[in-house]
């Protein structure tokens, strides 16, 4: 049986806090937590798992996970401090690069590394007014990026250490610029989507060596082809485009070939493939057998071959969208609707054998998404319908789990009342005679206050009293050898 864990539940906002033990409910083990969390930019980087995070109405911050070090908050990133909101990470150079929010310089690209800490890479926009940089991709030893500055509009630059931020090419010269956007590597170039001089939004290739070149006009004249999720797969680049007569379907570029249409899955009004991924030779896409957004199957197409739908046994293929999809130990790992299971995390093999993990029974589900192969597991975001947010999970094939003694599935009851104006009351549950810790930490991860320390009998009631404290959020927290959990509680006056 494969294991299902939540890898950091409300608890992860908090650099003092270790990785929550978890409580078994059937292949999924979750920690006891009752908090609102933000998970994003799933990215790794010198060994370890650096991730995005935002607790409730705090800006984002900037998280590390690894085995050895547990859950921490980056430093100088996040409350009370100069940089905020991280997003977009990537790493280029050794070092972790991202867009965040600065008190000085605005939206702007920013640079942290263990030894140095977070700086100020490059001030795009000079004046604070930040030139906010997305899409950060790195090609030809250079980290490259779509940024607005004032006079160019948004534009392609290009950062290095050497020469720092500089305009890559001007598409399309004035105050609006070409808007490039789905910016992929391949083939020794930079690929991108982008409204040229006439030539409407079409694909683009740029190098150093040869600037700006069109590298395909799919919608031949001033129409717009609108390329769309451009990936990269098996030596070739797969998008999805409108030639102006078929509708959006999936079309194969190649420098050689040019591009040309893949399949035309839907001749009414168009399919709107939405993402491609290579698995077991083919190339794997969503795309819709009906033209809507809303809607979407599995196809897989063969080199040279046919594009065929897949059948999803089990699961009825017109509303399961699927999203998300991963290779990760074999399969093929996606977040789809299974009907009365809701939105849950299913795994295909080319074998045909589908295999869904219903984590949330319900119509919820956990609506796995953001995934990210680390550390031989695969860590995603997921929404448990019951801790109110989207936390970080991980999953672990049953091939390689390590079987590990099941905690005692018991923690705190819910905090009453909640919100409070200075004390609560929680219910204690634990194995009779263990020794356990309840203690409560604010949004910074300090300890302020201890609720019990002692040895448990066959139940307890927690009182915490917080008429010291300032009004805000606040964690209650129980932790001993079988048995952890949290709870948030409010304090308002």
């Amino acid at each position: 049986m494969p294991s299902l864990v939540r890898a950091t539940c409300a608890l992860v906002l908090f650099a003092s806090l270790p990785l929550a033990q978890a409580q078994t409910v059937e292949s999924l083990e979750v920690a006891s937590c009752d908090a609102f969390v933000a998970v994003d930019d799933l990215t790794v980087y010198r060994g370890a798992l650096y991730f995005q995070a935002q607790f409730l109405d705090t800006p984002g911050q900037l998280y590390r996970y690894s085995a050895a070090g547990g859950v921490e908050r980056v430093d100088g990133i996040g409350p009370d401090d100069p940089v905020e909101d991280p997003a977009d990470l990537v790493v280029y150079d050794d070092a972790l690069y991202f867009r965040a929010e600065g008190a000085d310089a605005g939206r702007e690209l920013y640079r942290y590394t263990p030894e140095d800490g977070v700086s100020l890479a490059a001030d795009v926009q000079a004046g604070g007014q930040g030139a906010s940089p997305e899409e950060l991709t790195v090609t030809d030893g250079a980290l490259y990026f779509r940024a607005r500055r004032e006079g160019v509009g948004e534009e392609l630059f290009r950062f290095t250490e050497a020469d720092g931020a500089t305009l890559a090419v001007d598409i399309v010269p004035g105050p609006t610029g070409g808007g490039p956007t789905d910016l992929v590597a391949y083939d020794g170039a930079l690929y991108f989507a982008a409204g040229g001089q006439g030539d409407g939004r079409e694909l683009y290739r740029y190098t150093d060596a040869d600037g700006l070149v069109l590298a395909a006009d799919v919608w031949p004249g001033p129409g717009s082809s609108l390329p769309y999720g451009l990936t990269v797969v098996g030596g070739a680049l797969y998008f999805r485009a409108d030639d102006g007569t078929t509708g959006p379907e999936p079309y194969r570029f190649t420098p050689h070939d040019g591009a040309s249409l893949l399949a035309d899955l839907n001749p009414d009004r168009g399919s709107n493939p939405g993402r491609f991924i290579g698995y077991d030779g083919d190339v794997i896409l969503t795309a819709s057998p009906t033209g809507s957004f809303s809607t979407a199957a599995l196809y897989r197409s063969e080199p040279g071959g046919a594009t065929t739908r897949l059948d999803l046994e089990g699961i009825e293929e017109e509303t399961a969208t699927p999203i998300g999809l991963v290779v990760f130990d074999g399969a093929l790992y996606l977040s789809l609707s299974a009907g009365d299971l809701g939105r849950e995390l299913v795994r295909y093999t080319s074998d045909g054998a589908v295999e869904i993990f219903d984590v949330v029974p319900g119509m919820g589900g956990l609506a796995p998404q953001r995934f990210q192969v680390y550390d031989g597991a695969l860590y995603f975001r997921g929404d448990d319908q019951a801790s109110g947010g989207l936390d970080l999970y991980r999953f672990v094939p049953a091939a390689t789990s390590v079987e590990a003694p099941r905690p005692f599935a018991s923690g705190l009851s819910a905090p009453r009342p909640n919100p409070t104006a200075a004390r609560a009351t929680l219910d204690l549950t634990a194995p009779v005679g263990e020794r356990v810790r309840v203690t409560v930490v604010d949004v910074l991860g300090r300890e302020v206050a201890v609720a019990f320390d002692g040895v448990v009998p066959a139940s307890a009631e927690v009182a915490v009293d917080l008429s010291a404290q300032p009004s805000g959020l606040y964690v209650v927290r129980v932790q001993g050898e079988r048995v952890s959990g949290a709870r948030v509680l409010t304090v308002a006056r």
